[in-house]
This record gives structure tokens, C-alpha cells and sequence, in this order.
């Protein structure tokens, strides 16, 4: 019998990259459509590389955010950029957001699909990390969030869904001369650009890296420096390291998929999905759906 392959698809990264991919589509009462669309393009598109036996579990952002009253000004940048949209803009992003939800809450368990993981105050990459944390491997994180890096060990690998790369602890290993475990601490350092958490002046990921390696001289300025940012550089782990905070593998049991075909016939027809009712993605979503 064939070993489970555990699909953990960090589904709010996934979710922004369909919205891009499917702008404009919409049907109806429905309204948009795209992001909804183009995630379940995404899942048929991990079916057919990984076959019968992948597990399917999706991670999801919180509105929430525990790193903001560790830090208050975490991905403030973001929250700044949000007040400067044009209303289409605004309209868009809001829409997305409401599709995401309802992937979570109503898309994806009517099809069948029962490990959707949504826990108040954390970011989908936590919950992910915890995850693989905690399952049997073979596992593969699906996210274009280097951040997950620091997840990587022998079993668990992460697969870039735009690329289509995949990353293992040994490809890891090869580049940065670290293990993963060491990623946080190196994050930490160098700062994270994407969450608006400021490092150590001057120092960047590649000159953390030889720090960590032991590749700085003594008088190096770089070396000083990150000697004289200990305090920054503690704050920082504690805001890059994942999971984040206290998050308990207790909330997030895994459990059976059962899936419904009918049920996802009568979801495509909702959401104006003809497409997934006539071959060949009929078929690909009856091999998904049936065993």
C-alpha cells in the first residue's frame, strides 16, 4: 500500500496568487469568482502530480495577528499600503478576502474536503509549520514564503506553486551551508522585508548566513554590529520563528476526507465552474473525488 503523501497548501498564499491569475471572472449572484476558481485549479493541479494517496490539508490566515501586540508595528507597511488603494482596488482585495472565507467554510467542505485549519491570531504559516510539526512524513508544504524554510527535515519538502521548485532539507543544506532550524535565526538578524520586521543595520540573509557559519573576522563590521543587536535580534526571533507563540497541534486535529461528488457538482454549477463539469477536468475531478 502506497504511503500518504500529506498535501499541506498554505491556502491563503494560494488564494492571493489565483486572484491575480483570475481577475475579472465572476457569475452571477456569485459575484467574483476568480479566487475560488483559480484555488481549485490549484488543488486538481497537486492532484495530478501527486496522485491518490496526497492528503489534502489547507491553512488559512487569521484577520487577527499575536505578533502585533508583541510588535506593534508588524507588517505595517501592508496595513499602510491598504489605505492608499483606489476603490477598485479596495473592492477587489475586500472580494478575495470573502472568497477565501468561503473556500474555508463552505467551497471545500462541501466537496469533502475536512482538514481546513483557520486558528484566531495566527498566520497560515504557523498553522503550516505546526503541521508538519506534527505529522508522519512524507510531507510537502506548497508556499512562496521562504519563511518556510525553517520547516524543512527529512520527509518534508516545500514546493513553490509559481516555480514549481521544491526545496529540500538537503537542497537547503547545499545552498546556505545551515541546517533549517537555523533559518529563524538568520531571518532574525537580517530582518524580514516582507513583514516589515527591521534587522541589523547593513545586514542582509547572505552576510547573516556567514555569521552563522562563522565566516566573519573578529573586526568585521557586519560581526559588530550584529553583536551590538542581541536584544533586536531575541524580539525578532520570537516574531519569525514558527510556529509562533503557544500554538497547540491539540486545535488542529487531522481527520478522513469524504468526499462528495455530488455535492462538488452542485458546487461548480453554483459558482458557474462549467468547465469542471465537462472533460477533461470531469475526469481529473473524478479521480480526485472517487476511489
Amino acid at each position: 500500500m502506497a504511503q500518504t503523501v500529506n498535501i499541506i497548501v498554505d491556502a491563503t498564499n494560494v488564494a492571493h496568487i489565483a486572484k491575480h491569475a483570475m481577475r475579472g471572472l465572476s457569475h452571477g449572484d456569485k459575484g467574483d469568482t476568480g479566487t475560488v476558481f483559480g484555488f481549485l485549479v490549484s488543488v486538481l493541479s497537486l492532484h495530478k502530480r501527486f496522485g491518490h494517496d496526497a492528503r489534502f490539508l489547507f491553512t488559512w490566515d487569521s484577520r487577527g495577528n499575536l505578533r502585533r501586540k508583541d510588535f506593534p508595528d508588524y507588517k505595517q507597511k501592508r496595513r499602510a499600503r491598504a489605505t492608499e488603494r483606489t476603490e477598485q482596488e479596495e473592492r477587489e482585495d475586500n472580494s478575495s478576502r470573502a472568497q477565501m472565507l468561503l473556500l474555508h467554510k463552505d467551497v471545500l467542505p462541501r466537496i469533502g474536503f475536512r482538514n481546513s485549519y483557520l486558528c484566531f491570531g495566527y498566520e497560515a504559516d504557523d498553522v503550516t509549520a505546526a503541521l508538519a510539526a506534527q505529522l508522519a512524513p512524507p510531507s510537502t508544504i506548497v508556499s512562496t514564503d521562504k519563511d518556510m524554510f525553517q520547516c524543512l527535515r527529512p520527509g518534508v519538502e516545500l514546493l513553490n506553486p509559481i516555480s514549481k521548485r521544491v526545496t529540500t532539507e538537503g537542497d537547503f543544506k547545499e545552498e546556505w551551508g545551515l541546517d533549517p532550524s537555523d533559518w529563524a535565526t538568520v531571518l532574525a538578524i537580517a530582518g524580514c522585508d516582507t513583514d516589515d520586521v527591521p534587522g541589523v543595520e547593513g545586514v542582509g540573509l547572505i552576510t547573516a548566513a556567514k555569521y552563522l557559519r562563522g565566516e566573519l573576522s573578529d573586526t568585521a563590521i557586519a560581526r559588530q554590529r550584529i553583536g551590538e543587536g542581541l536584544t533586536l535580534i531575541e524580539r525578532n526571533r520570537r516574531l519569525v520563528t514558527l510556529p509562533y507563540g503557544k500554538l497547540s497541534s491539540k486545535a488542529l486535529p487531522v481527520v478522513r476526507d469524504e468526499f462528495n461528488p455530488e455535492g462538488a457538482a452542485n458546487v461548480f454549477r453554483e459558482y458557474g465552474f462549467e468547465n469542471f463539469l465537462r472533460d477533461p477536468l470531469k475526469t481529473a475531478w473524478e479521480r480526485l473525488l472517487v476511489f
